[in-house]
């Protein structure tokens, strides 16, 4: 079987050796016998197929297919010690971890379903900083629905704490330590099927791991990982082996993350011996004049004067084989303005 490189699973775009990559252990849910089910897409919620392992990522380089040089910090800490944990095995490293879920040998014994085996997905590092800028007004969102529940939480600390009637400080730290084992943004892409919720909070079990860092640093390390997943969600990006968009997709949001993928694979995936020469992708909408003519038989007894609008633009359009209109003018056809729900791109009329 011949080499071949992993695929983005949010710019659709192969990654070639050498790319600096986000990639997320993923875990399946176990609803599923085989991958012939997800594969087809045959699922009724983005989130169906897998889930994020830790709620994180791990920066590396793509060395070629199964081979990543994963780079050491604190993330990348934490995950391999939730790994370890996962497979009994103490002395796992990243390697040997690759080469197991790509034979499907990884042993799980924390799996509470049957069916349950993992997977990788990698994300381009220009993808994963696209998203994250896309929805970075979700970051102060999000930091500010943790810092609340945090307060909520140690305001019942403190009143058990000033309380005789209450639980001791002991039990009170506790109660904390179980409330913030529960909190979590985006249970859709993190795995409910481990024991013991191994990997299932990531702000939580981030602070277990690091211990010296306060809620606000925790939040610091891990808060891009959570908007970036809000920006998955928001794609409806299934979390498989195979990138999946799905119909709850915001359209312009794709639309956007396929261009940009598309102009990184024209421009930087291969290596130009040439002048540097920047490629630009651009989406236009296509319509023929019977697309149009047989909606406006349909509805434009509901658009006053579309047809009527329509006619003269034929006429004056008579013999030519296509017309091009910018967006700017979309506004001033009455005909396009009342017909296309998206009436910020350019338009191509097919006579």
């Amino acid at each position: 079987m011949g080499s071949f490189n992993q695929m983005c699973m949010v710019s659709n775009v192969p990654v070639k050796p050498d790319a600096a990559v986000k990639v997320f252990f993923l875990v399946s849910n176990g609803d599923y016998r085989n991958q012939k089910t997800i594969m087809t897409g045959a699922m009724p919620n983005p989130w169906s197929a897998f889930k994020v392992f830790g709620g994180m990522c791990v920066d590396a380089i793509y060395r070629g297919y199964n081979r990543f040089d994963v780079v050491k910090n604190e993330k990348s800490d934490y995950l391999l010690d939730l790994l370890k944990k996962l497979s009994n095995e103490p002395d796992m490293d990243f390697p040997k971890i690759f080469e197991l879920i790509d034979e499907g040998k990884l042993a799980c014994p924390s799996f509470t379903r049957e069916n349950v085996f993992m997977n990788i997905a990698c994300v381009h590092d220009f993808a994963y900083e696209e998203l994250i800028h896309h929805e970075e007004s979700g970051k102060a969102g999000l930091k500010e629905k943790l810092m609340e529940q945090i307060s909520r939480i140690n305001e019942v600390i403190n009143k058990a704490n000033n309380d005789n009637h209450l639980p001791s400080e002991d039990k009170a730290e506790r109660a904390k330590d179980l409330m913030l084992r529960h909190m979590n943004f985006f249970d859709e892409y993190t795995p409910m099927c481990l024991d013991n919720d191994l990997g299932k909070c990531a702000f939580y079990l981030f602070s277990q791991h690091r211990p010296e860092l306060t809620e606000e640093e925790v939040f610091d390390r891990i808060a891009d990982d959570l908007v970036f997943m809000g920006g998955l969600y928001e794609l409806g990006v299934t979390l498989s082996p195979k990138s999946l968009n799905h119909e709850i997709a915001n359209e312009s949001l794709r639309e956007k993350m396929l261009k940009k993928g598309m102009e990184y694979f024209l421009n930087d995936y291969y290596d130009e011996e040439s002048v540097e020469v920047r490629k630009r992708v651009k989406v236009i909408q296509e319509i023929t004049k019977q697309n149009l003519t047989d909606y406006l038989e349909e509805c434009g007894e509901y658009m006053p004067g579309a047809q009527e609008d329509f006619e003269r633009f034929i006429e004056k359009h008579e013999g030519e084989r296509h017309v091009y209109i910018e967006a700017k003018n979309v506004e001033s056809l009455l005909f396009l303005k009342e017909s296309l729900r998206d009436k910020h791109q350019d338009v191509l009329i097919l006579l």
